[in-house]
């Protein structure tokens, strides 16, 4: 035998339900008063937990459908949040194939910079030695004397020519006056 309080503990409800219910179901008469205490026999106890069974039993199925609505809020989320992740994680390999075709096109430059520098090196060096071949076929005096250069070739602005005669009689004259 146990005392509402008991009961009530085990069961999960408030002492004042387990009253309600044992006058409820009309089992006031059953109860044994122990001094001022008031015990529930075995039988009346298994009458009472099956009434509750039946509210405990729904209490379970609201918790089991409690418990499925927030699995399928969760898995609504973590839909929500990949779709999120993979259109981010899209946007951002469409940046790096833009910036991949941003460097290609840069070292694509780079490579006919390179290119034009040594097309410039090149017939840089073929005007030195045309420069040079031509300065070799003078001959010894005419190098030697600086005296005007062959016909097919042409004077270079870095060498000075020496005046005419006519040059220094012309400057002479103005100068005297």
């Amino acid at each position: 035998m146990k005392t509402i309080k008991e009961l009530a503990d085990e069961i999960g409800v408030s002492k004042v339900a387990i009253q309600k219910k044992i006058e409820k179901l009309n089992l006031k008469n059953s109860l044994v008063l122990n001094g001022n205490k008031m015990l529930i026999p075995e039988e009346v106890e298994n009458i009472i937990r099956m009434a509750y069974g039946k509210r405990a039993t729904n209490q379970e199925d609201n918790i089991r459908k409690d418990t499925e609505d927030i699995r399928q809020e969760k898995d609504n989320v973590t839909q929500t949040m990949l779709s999120i992740i993979q259109k981010e994680l899209e946007e951002k390999n469409k940046q790096i194939e833009k910036l991949q075709t941003i460097i290609n096109q840069e070292q694509q430059l780079r490579n006919q910079e390179q290119q034009l520098r040594m097309i410039t090196e090149q017939k840089l060096l073929a005007l030195e030695q045309k420069y040079e071949s031509q300065e070799n076929k003078r001959g010894f005096w005419s190098r030697l004397f600086g005296t005007k250069p062959k016909e097919n070739d042409t004077p270079d602005k870095d060498t000075e020519q020496e005046p005419n005669e006519e040059d220094i009689t012309h400057e002479d004259d103005t100068n005297m006056e």
